[in-house]
């Protein structure tokens, strides 16, 4: 399989919004393409956008993530490797105690 985590600043933000739309409006052609895509915000690092990638396939760069591979990044790991590898690496990524899902109500439409 491919995958990996490419991080991206955040002058990157209409381009990743845009490539997260065709992503989704193009999914249904490549169903053995995955994606998570987090902001975050780190002491001494700033703020920052994450693109987790799998691809069930040994492929490097599949078509369906070219929207994001063509965007410039700041770090990027991605690699024909294993899903245990691809595991490990997210969790790595986010220790205990450092993780936060923001939920808000909608209380009235």
């Amino acid at each position: 399989m491919w995958g990996g985590m490419t991080v991206y600043p955040l002058a990157e933000n209409i381009s990743l919004y845009n490539a997260f739309y065709m992503f989704n409006m193009n999914h249904d052609r490549d169903p053995k393409a995955a994606l998570i895509l987090s902001t975050a915000c780190v002491k001494g690092l700033g703020c920052f956008f994450s693109a987790e990638y799998t691809y069930k396939d040994p492929i490097a760069k599949p078509q369906i993530f070219e929207n994001f591979t063509s965007l410039t990044n700041s770090s990027d790991t991605t690699r024909i490797t294993t899903l245990s590898n691809l595991t490990t690496e997210i969790k790595n990524s986010q220790p205990n105690g450092f993780r936060l899902v923001a939920v808000r109500r909608i209380t009235s439409l």
